[in-house]
């Protein structure tokens, strides 16, 4: 009696042979469930990450809470050795702490600042530069500041106190010193006088506090500097000076300047120049 295999449409899952090597060097016979659609099973190649993930938070943890107690084990180093020298520079006590809220602003891009003093200040327009030292950063000068022609450049300088990234910052405020202290300063600055005032006030009436503070120590360098030449101007200054008196942020530094006004001015306060005897 002859038999029929299964037909076109037959599920029968009879076994097939397929020859795999041995460990003699010979084949054998394994078997195959036969169908159009088998497939040997295998391992799954999607694989959850989580695991791996907590695993790697968990190794991570444990390496910081490792370090953390070497560090405690080591020996607190003597105060004046150089250890303790480098670890007062590079750690959270470091001087250049302050300019770690401010944001830096792209020198070499095409981003300007708040003012044109960021833009001059990328054309080379500034003759300084920030010198970063071991400990301290200061400004280092291509010229000497006693020989350069303050007009346009202290008025410049001047508008680059609204800024509020760094190297702006710092390079106009020290510039700004720099330049009011120079041998043969006030001759230079008298006759700028008013336009200095203006980006005084403009300083002032900025949102943010940075600006606003850096004028009230900038007019107390200029008042230091000119003297009674400040007296016709007081007037535009007073008035946002005023407006953040009961700001207890500001009342030490406002005080300061007001009493620099005070001392250094011919005491007109804004009224014509008049005398302190009037």
């Amino acid at each position: 009696m002859n038999r029929q295999g299964p037909g076109p449409g037959s599920t029968s899952t009879e076994a097939r042979a397929i020859p795999t090597r041995g460990s003699g060097g010979g084949t054998s016979a394994a078997s195959r469930p036969s169908g159009p659609t088998s497939r040997i099973p295998g391992p799954s190649r999607a694989r959850s990450t989580k695991p791996l993930s907590r695993l790697s938070s968990g190794a991570a943890a444990t390496r910081d809470s490792r370090h953390e107690d070497d560090q405690a084990r080591q020996p607190k180093p003597e105060p004046g050795s150089c250890v303790s020298a480098v670890r007062r520079w590079h750690g959270p006590d470091r001087p250049s702490k302050k300019f770690d809220q401010l944001r830096t602003g792209d020198v070499f891009g095409k981003s300007q600042g708040n003012s044109g003093f960021a833009f001059a200040y990328k054309q080379g327009a500034v003759p300084c530069r920030i010198n970063h030292g071991v400990v301290n950063s200061r400004l280092q000068w291509d010229e000497d500041p006693a020989t350069l022609c303050y007009e346009p450049l202290l008025v410049t300088i001047s508008e680059g106190l609204s800024e509020t990234k760094h190297p702006y910052v710092f390079v106009a405020q020290n510039a700004f010193k720099e330049l009011l202290g120079a041998p043969g300063a006030k001759e230079k600055t008298l006759p700028l006088v008013p336009l200095i005032v203006r980006n005084l006030r403009a300083a002032m009436l900025s949102k943010l506090g940075g600006p606003f503070a850096a004028a009230l120590v900038a007019i107390q360098q200029l008042s230091q500097c000119v003297g009674e030449g400040m007296d016709d101007h007081i007037g535009a200054l007073l008035i946002q000076i005023n407006k953040k008196s009961f700001d207890r942020k500001f009342k030490t530094a406002i005080f300061e300047t007001l009493l620099a006004l005070d001392e250094n001015g011919g005491g007109g306060g804004g009224r014509g120049g008049e005398n302190k005897e009037d």
